[in-house]
């Protein structure tokens, strides 16, 4: 089942596995309405190519095998994404969901919220397939009889773990059930490789991400983590002992010449990039 990563319900254990297993019930219909595995590679790809930035795969089929890239990706999301099913019909386990795998939930969200807007436009009778009067009437039947719920918490708690539509985080929100923030867009925003190359930098590491965490992305679905990709453990954990050292000399020249305790000119290296900074 899904974990929430809101704390609202910490004191309510029984409470929250029930609305985790709706919620995980929810998520599984819409990964299947988006990612259709049994479909061939290339209406699979169609469906969900504009969801990713252009060439989003280019070179990862080189790390995994294979000769070209898109099919190599395709392969590997058809694996995360059964992986995610499977992992939402545990009902003996609570998950939380990886980077990568946010990505694609996101992405699976952002085509049924498309999907709604689009019926709405045209004028079909069903404008939202993600409205299920009848279960949303026993939801909230279920959490004012059993867990004492108003009927107006009833509804909100109801519409929340059953609107597939509307999980995604949105700026005005304060809290959601399903995402602690966006870091899957800014991490593979151009890219997979540059995403997984951020991932394990001192950055990634920063942001609680890392070398390991990188690993178990490709571990999950049971594929050996690409060395050619990752490098070793030892060699990133020199690279990033190195940007960090950078990165805090760099801090000290600026603080420095912000206190007015330096006279030179604050000259930042041509070659550094974002990842050796001490933030994501």
């Amino acid at each position: 089942m899904f974990r929430f990563v809101s704390t609202d319900f910490d004191n309510h254990p029984e409470e929250v596995l029930y609305l985790e297993k709706i919620a995980s019930q929810t998520i599984v219909e819409g990964l299947r309405a988006c990612y259709q595995l049994k479909a061939d590679d290339n209406c699979f790809w169609m469906m969900i190519e504009p969801y990713f930035p252009e060439n989003f795969f280019s070179g990862f089929a080189q790390y995994v095998g294979m000769k070209d890239d898109t099919a190599a990706g395709i392969t590997f999301i058809r694996e995360k994404v059964r992986r995610m099913i499977e992992k939402m019909m545990d009902e003996r386990k609570v998950y939380t969901f990886d980077v990568f795998e946010e990505l694609l939930f996101a992405i699976s969200i952002m085509s049924a919220k498309d999907e709604v807007d689009f019926r709405r436009e045209v004028g079909y009778k069903k404008k939202n397939l993600y409205i299920n009067r009848k279960r949303a009437t026993a939801v909230v039947n279920e959490l004012m009889a059993r867990f004492g719920y108003s009927d107006r918490e009833a509804k909100q708690a109801a519409n929340e773990v059953l609107r597939f539509d509307k999980m995604l985080l949105s700026d005005d929100e304060d809290d959601n059930l399903f995402f602690w923030d966006d870091d899957y867009a800014f991490l593979f925003e151009k890219g997979f490789i540059e995403g997984i190359n951020r991932l394990k930098s001192y950055a990634g590491e920063q942001a609680g991400y890392g070398y390991d965490y990188t690993c178990d992305i490709f571990k999950d679905i049971g594929l050996k983590p690409p060395l050619l990709l990752l490098g070793t453990k030892e060699a990133n954990r020199i690279a990033n002992e190195v940007s960090a050292k950078r990165a805090m000399e760099m801090m000290n020249k600026l603080g420095s010449k912000l206190l007015g305790t330096d006279e030179q000119d604050l000259h930042f290296s041509d070659d550094l990039g974002d990842e050796d900074l001490p933030f994501s």
